[in-house]
């Protein structure tokens, strides 16, 4: 039996024999046996100075460049790229490499042999692994010292061709991930080396990531694309982040527009999130500049208002081009702010351009629907719905953005439009940053602080922002989506994924309330989704037993009466929490049913006005709520809950019934990409487009959209 000392000594032999081999094989400049010396990445980090100093010579490092950068892989090819794995060890090496032109050239131009030769920077063609794991390691390396950065940044900058074939390599994750660090990793860097960055990717290669989201590109290539555009825009990266927010418009162009069948729908995931991420962060950005120059706003004019809102109303209503002379728009009238006119110049033609595309919405999903195989929703249909959600969904974002700002101007600290902090992380390499995010509960609004009222989100000081939700929302209304997704959900009653959606819409819809009416009674009287609900549920119909649809009406019901309230999202979660806990309530925090929310009024201070009325005088909604809201007095089991209801079965009996209602799921909704609530397929989630079972539940667990040939 060999014990542990002896197998040691076998593997590597003993410490005075090892030295001595490593010194004959360098005295013999035998790389490839040195290489095989299997403690030679330990001798590298124990800063062996003889192997050090052998691997600084420029004989030695071109030698090792050519087992790695290389198209037929060498039997010393993975022991040399683990040798760049020793990085904090050979900072010598790395400045040597850096110092030789043809030896920081070597792996572009083993690159090059598999790029598209021409102007255009096109998608390459696969190179061998092991290449791309090489330039993996050597490139992390060499960005891990800003110093070394600055010579490689000069190096692609005196050599454009080479940073032309590291972008075209984007469908490779290794490639990606070392350009991401490149581009966003920019804490302790100096302000000349940030703008050499910038002036390097302004050189076409912002547009050739822009171009990859568009085109017929390999889709790791437009996934790679997205995710380094959208994390420029969300981690503000310096000189860049404005440039890229520009980039939306032939997205959104491409998103609302281009004819794609089967597989090739799942691009319009990538070109959806690209253009809410720079809507989102445009909107955090102009709200930001309006806050900080509040006390410049109360000079703005009546008349400039007043020539304000008229623009913004023809803008929406698509009478309006742009005319942009020398960088100014002639039709805008300015606020004669420099920061704020400054902002609108570049950003109100890229928001315009935005709204012009969305009038091809619901031909959009006309043609989305079209490509829906047997009967099925359609996963186009779906992203194209979830993009306008998550449209609605910034306002979360901007509630964030006011909260952060005051509290920071009320710290006395400095602030910038992302809100950062000088002693933030070295490190700007950060997972995706959450934006424009759907709130998982169907009862839920835009989501956000609850504190934040949402008129803040389109104006401050009473001062009306143009780049705002509620000006797109508005283009939407003009559409007439909101009233054929009405439809929809009528259509396809057990489609819960759809139900989902909708609710991400309808209810952040009614939440403008007071501060926008005419968004909230769009949908409460311009709709037929008052006379749906009273008309599928004109009885009332026990939990088990109803539809999808039917549950989220009901949803929809008690979500409004809790907003014409203004009652903040957290209520609801409040009373099933206490439930849980098994504490009865003696005042309901969220209204169940229209007699309670009447009773509750006289207690809450401004209320939604508007929705308050709409609701108490509609007859068809009083007639709904006394059928199937009141008749329910007492908490029934949520999807898939059945513990909770056992255990208040069993607290029924000793204690008085709660008065709150709670009927809606809490799904978790998982997708293959943040912010998704439809994805590839489980098991446990959704009911789909299913039929009913003899005793009219509900049944099935698929996804409202078809897999098969994809559609």
């Amino acid at each position: 039996m060999i014990n542990g000392q002896s197998l040691y000594w076998q593997i590597y032999e003993t410490q005075d024999n090892g030295a001595q081999s490593l010194e004959s094989l360098i005295s013999q400049d035998l790389l490839e046996k040195l290489l095989e010396v299997k403690t030679i990445s330990f001798e590298i980090r124990s800063e062996n100075q003889i192997v050090l100093d052998y691997l600084v010579k420029q004989n030695t490092l071109k030698r090792l460049m050519k087992h790695i950068f290389v198209a037929s892989k060498t039997e010393s090819t993975d022991r040399a790229i683990e040798v760049f794995g020793c990085a904090e060890a050979l900072r010598n090496v790395f400045s040597s490499i850096l110092a030789t032109p043809e030896l920081i050239a070597a792996p572009f131009e083993a690159l090059a042999a598999y790029t598209q030769a021409g102007n255009d920077i096109l998608p390459a063609t696969l190179a061998p692994p092991h290449i791309y794991q090489g330039f993996h390691k050597l490139f992390s390396a060499l960005l891990m010292s800003p110093k070394r950065v600055q010579s490689l940044v000069q190096f692609l900058v005196d050599n454009p061709k080479h940073m032309r074939t590291w972008t075209s390599h984007m469908l490779s994750s290794q490639m990606t991930e070392v350009l991401r660090s490149l581009v966003l990793d920019y804490k302790g860097r100096g302000d000349d080396t940030c703008k050499q960055i910038s002036a390097l990717l302004k050189n076409g290669i912002i547009d050739a990531l822009a171009q990859f989201i568009i085109t017929d590109a390999p889709l790791e290539c437009v996934s790679n694309s997205c995710q380094i555009l959208s994390q420029i825009v969300s981690q503000n990266v310096p000189y860049l982040q404005e440039i890229v927010i520009t980039k939306i418009t032939p997205v959104c162009t491409y998103l609302m527009n281009a004819q794609l069948v089967g597989s090739n729908l799942l691009r319009l995931h990538y070109a959806a999130d690209f253009v809410v991420c720079g809507l989102s962060f445009m909107m955090q950005r102009g709200l930001s500049v309006y806050i900080q120059q509040e006390n410049q706003l109360q000079k703005i004019t009546y008349d400039v208002l007043q020539k304000r809102t008229q623009f913004v109303d023809q803008l929406i209503k698509g009478k309006v081009k742009l005319t942009v002379q020398n960088q100014k728009i002639l039709e805008l009238p300015v606020t004669g702010i420099n920061e704020i006119d400054a902002f609108e110049k570049v950003m109100v033609p890229v928001f315009a351009s935005i709204l012009n595309s969305l009038e091809q919405l619901c031909q959009r999903v006309d043609y989305m629907r079209e490509q829906a195989k047997n009967n099925l929703f359609g996963y186009g249909t779906f992203v194209i719905l979830q993009f306008v959600a998550r449209i609605l969904a910034i306002s979360a974002d901007l509630k964030l953005t006011v909260q952060k700002q005051m509290t920071l101007k009320s710290q006395n600290k400095p602030v910038d439009w992302l809100n950062q902090v000088e002693d933030s992380q070295t490190s700007m390499v950060q997972p995706d940053s959450v934006y424009a995010q759907l709130s998982l509960a169907a009862h839920a609004g835009s989501g956000g602080p609850s504190t934040v009222e949402i008129s803040s989100t389109f104006k401050h000081r009473q001062v009306p922002l143009i780049t705002s939700v509620v000006v797109i929302v508005r283009k939407i209304i003009q559409t007439g989506l909101v009233q054929k997704l009405v439809d929809f959900v009528e259509q396809f009653e057990s489609n819960s994924n759809l139900h989902f959606v909708a609710s991400r819409i309808f209810v952040p819809l009614v939440e403008f309330g007071d501060s926008a009416p005419d968004i909230t009674l769009h949908l409460l009287k311009e709709t037929t989704l008052i006379t749906n609900m009273c008309r599928k549920l004109d009885q009332f119909i026990p939990f088990k037993s109803r539809t999808s649809l039917q549950t989220y009406y009901i949803s929809f019901a008690r979500s409004f009466l809790r907003i014409a309230l203004k009652l903040p999202d957290e209520s609801s979660v409040e009373d099933k929490q206490k439930f849980v806990a098994g504490k009865t309530q003696q005042v309901q925090q969220a209204p169940q049913h229209l007699s309670a929310t009447i009773k509750i009024y006289g207690q809450t201070q401004q209320p939604n006005q508007i929705i308050y009325e709409f609701l108490t005088q509609s007859e068809v909604f009083k007639t709904f709520s006394s059928k199937c809201l009141e008749y329910e007095d007492e908490i029934p089991k949520t999807f898939g809950d059945a513990r909770l209801t056992a255990e208040y079965q069993a607290q029924k009996k000793q204690k008085k019934k709660t008065q709150g209602v709670f009927d809606t799921g809490f799904g978790a909704f998982g997708g293959f990409q943040q912010n998704d609530f439809f994805g590839f397929g489980n098991q446990n989630q959704g009911w789909g487009d299913m039929g009913k079972k003899e005793d009219n539940q509900s049944s099935g667990s698929g996804f409202g959209f078809g897999w098969g040939d994809f559609q």
